[in-house]
């Protein structure tokens, strides 16, 4: 059995809902060339998943200056909102 959480009207298991946001942050990052990668992926998230982010500000998971760290950002995130 795959585990998902829940999204406005989507579900996801883990490696679609960092998949897809990743897809989203490449987009927006073609489209608005001074955006870092992580910087998008940390914006997109929050406008998708709101307050669950904000844990993650300044932590050594914060993608949005680094973006070497943006799967252990994500896999935080859908972690977090898994045991809401």
């Amino acid at each position: 059995m795959t585990t998902t959480i829940q999204i406005g009207s989507y579900e996801f298991s883990e490696p679609e809902f960092i998949l897809y946001i990743k897809s989203l942050a490449n987009n927006e990052c073609k489209m608005h060339k001074e955006l870092r990668f992580g910087q998008s992926v940390f914006n997109i998230t929050y406008g998708l998943c709101g307050n669950v982010v904000d844990d993650f500000r300044g932590s050594d998971k914060d993608c949005f200056y680094n973006s070497d760290k943006v799967d252990t950002f994500l896999q935080s995130t859908f972690n977090k909102i898994l045991n809401k």
